[in-house]
């Protein structure tokens, strides 16, 4: 697995994995199983341009080789939605029992900041895996993010290029924004970790905000036979995250698909969310 996210879901697998022997993983994102015993890194070959610069990052001795003449059982991580969750399906590959649990590695403390700290994932395109479909309405996240700029140090985190990553509608109101994939993968779960809540569309912050026990107000756009919430979430984890529904959920499995994404009740589904959650 390449994508963020999709590491994050990976990672117990790869834990359990390496408690009982070596595993050679190639991924991109190696930050994510650096406290992990036995794992070695393989370096792989995707035209991916967030998780290319993340290799550039690494250090020359991060990867190793797959030694030869040693007995080895290699696994393709994939994954099919149409009939199990990510999670129901990852177990299949690795062929372990499906009732994990998601984590992520400790980090260094982020800087206290006056405020809590709330993440916002701005909505985006990519070139490399345009599912306009799955989007939620920009003005929604952008609403979310306005609110809680009375009570919250709001950072927008996203990685824009003309050309490959673009924005949908307007930049979220925010007190910081990295918009340009300055946040190093181990200082982003440091953020995450330190961050009070999460918003945006589906994404890598859903299994971020299950592995940090943090709460977040996902909004959902459509392309729901892929990315509805028991698609994305296994039943018996405690999390806090709370889906923003629209009205007429699309449950197409159509990246292009022109789905109905209008939340009628967004403003006080948000604020219903923030006064039962809050912590500050």
């Amino acid at each position: 697995m390449w994508g963020l996210g999709d590491n994050i879901y990976q990672r117990p697998f790869i834990q359990m994995l390496s408690e009982r022997t070596t595993v050679y993983l190639e991924t991109p994102w190696p930050e994510l199983y650096a406290d992990l015993p036995n794992v070695r890194f393989v370096l792989g070959k995707r035209n991916l341009r967030t998780q290319l610069k993340n290799i550039a990052r690494q250090d020359a001795s991060r990867w190793s080789r797959v030694p030869r003449g040693v007995p080895t059982i290699a696994l393709k991580v994939h994954y099919n939605l149409q009939h199990h969750s990510i999670i129901q399906e990852m177990a299949n590959c690795f062929r372990i029992g499906d009732r994990v649990e998601l984590s992520l590695p400790p980090q260094e403390r982020w800087t206290v900041t006056f405020k809590p700290i709330a993440i916002i994932r701005p909505v985006t395109v990519r070139r490399e895996w345009h599912n306009s479909a799955r989007n939620p309405e920009p003005n929604y996240v952008n609403y979310c993010a306005e609110q809680l700029r009375q009570t919250h140090h709001v950072i927008v985190l996203a990685d824009l290029e003309d050309g490959q990553e673009e924005l949908v509608g307007n930049l979220p109101p925010h007190d910081t924004a990295w918009i340009n994939g300055q946040v190093k993968a181990d200082r982003l779960f440091a953020l995450v970790q330190a961050a009070d809540v999460l918003v945006g569309g589906v994404g890598w912050i859903v299994p971020a905000a299950v592995a940090a026990r943090k709460r977040a107000f996902v909004v959902l756009g459509g392309q729901g036979g892929h990315n509805a919430p028991e698609k994305i979430l296994a039943p018996w984890w405690k999390h806090r995250i709370t889906f923003a529904e629209p009205d007429n959920f699309c449950r197409c499995i159509n990246m292009r698909h022109s789905c109905q994404k209008t939340i009628s009740n967004l403003a006080a589904h948000f604020t219903r969310f923030i006064g039962h959650n809050a912590t500050i």
